[in-house]
């Protein structure tokens, strides 16, 4: 029986929401939610809620500081975002908390992918953060603005290697986990290496994509030109597909 995603627990799991239910509530009408797994298959669907779950943790966990960060840290700066108002600063107290958001979000998708090898975060890192929300400080997260047209959720995990590219000084292997809701899209990305990994995506979002963590623009408010369609949407999940690394 597969642990909690977070501690030793491993009795029944519950279903987490992998997009929050207060943030599923925010939408009425028509939604188009989507969904793509490690195969690279995706599934698409019509639902009333852009709902989406998974038994990855413990009733334990699900209740008592998963959901003080909900509470805490994601409502009170990503709602506005989500609905897509305008004007709004982003501190680096604010960056933390939609960090910490993000954080937990990609290990939850990660745990989801019940990957033959396990998951991409080991246990130490799962359980010092939900100690004490320790983020690793290989983890870097960007922002954007989605506008696609309609209300979407749309998430990504992405796993790629160095293996093959002859010119590679070191084996690199990275995690990207993109999800786009609402007007809202993040981006978490986690390197391993024997060494400490320097590695950059292929270019093309500089102007639209905002670094949320380790560090915030000083004095940076949103919004700021992003996303327009799905398809912008997936190139932007993308731009790692081709590990460059030096």
């Amino acid at each position: 029986m597969p642990d909690c995603a977070f501690c030793n627990h491993s009795a029944k799991l519950s279903a987490e929401h992998i997009i929050s239910e207060w943030i599923v509530n925010l939408f009425k009408g028509p939604n188009t939610a989507k969904l793509t797994n490690i195969q690279g298959e995706v599934t698409e669907w019509n639902p009333p809620k852009l709902d989406f779950k998974a038994r990855v943790v413990c009733k334990s966990c699900n209740e008592t500081w998963m959901s003080d960060i909900e509470s805490k840290h994601a409502k009170p700066i990503m709602g506005p975002l989500i609905r897509g108002e305008a004007r709004i600063p982003i501190s680096q107290s604010s960056a933390r908390s939609l960090a910490i958001f993000a954080f937990k979000t990609a290990v939850v998708v990660d745990h989801a992918q019940r990957r033959p090898q396990g998951p991409f975060f080991s246990r130490r890192i799962r359980h010092a953060f939900r100690s004490k929300l320790t983020i690793p400080p290989s983890v870097n997260m960007w922002m954007c603005t989605y506008t696609p047209g309609q209300i979407r959720m749309d998430v990504r995990a992405d796993y790629l290697n160095s293996k093959g590219d002859s010119t590679a000084a070191y084996p690199l292997h990275a995690y990207v986990c993109t999800v786009g809701i609402g007007f809202f899209a993040f981006q978490v990305v986690l390197a391993k290496s024997p060494y400490p990994p320097r590695f950059a995506p292929l270019p093309g979002f500089e102007n639209i994509s905002v670094p949320l963590w380790p560090t915030v623009l000083p004095g940076f408010v949103w919004p700021i030109p992003g996303l327009r369609s799905s398809n912008d949407f997936i190139a932007y999940a993308n731009r790692w597909r081709e590990i460059s690394h030096f």
